[in-house]
């Protein structure tokens, strides 16, 4: 089973959140950081918490997703930095927030990805860009990918600068 840390379960997190739990067929422990407290109401069985400090102890996700706002990012890495390892996959949803930034609040060789979804996630009819940094390991790529797939048509560019021209378009499509 998978460990997964999902930060942030406002309107995209909760999308993606929602989506995973309708539709991704493989079994994984949900804890989700989000300090309003009415939101957990909304997906019962997943653990929420107000802080990161409120996971528990030895807690070591195999993926950290940040759905948090772009000057956010950093600050929310910092914070789940007890429960994370090199093992630990960080993804980013936050537009704009490079993998070279998001480093910088990781220890040397955490496997980074960024991936741009949109709010069609809800419905499983989301479209979505990742970008996977140098230390990725490809079975953790592929986990990924399962994921994001699951709540819609996922794609894998080759250069992160391409995921500004994914998000202009993936993120006005809904519209």
């Amino acid at each position: 089973m998978k460990t997964i840390v999902l930060i942030g379960a406002g309107n995209m997190g909760g999308a993606l959140l929602q989506g995973w739990i309708g539709s991704w067929q493989h079994e994984a422990a949900f804890h989700v950081i989000d300090p309003v407290a009415e939101a957990s109401d909304r997906y019962p069985g997943v653990a929420f918490h107000a802080e990161a400090a409120a996971l528990p102890a030895g807690l070591k996700p195999d993926v950290v997703i940040l759905a948090v706002k772009p000057d956010k990012v950093v600050p929310a890495l910092n914070e789940i930095a007890p429960h994370i390892n090199t093992a630990t996959c960080i993804v980013s949803v936050a537009a704009g927030v490079g993998i070279d930034t998001i480093g910088t609040a990781l220890p040397a060789g955490t496997p980074i990805a960024r991936i741009m979804p949109n709010i069609g996630a809800m419905a499983g009819y989301a479209v979505s860009a990742g970008f996977a940094g140098p230390d990725m390991p490809q079975a953790t790529e592929a986990l990924l990918d399962d994921m994001f797939s699951a709540i819609g048509q996922m794609c894998w560019v080759e250069n992160e600068d391409d995921l500004h021209t994914v998000t202009a378009i993936s993120g006005s499509g809904p519209a």
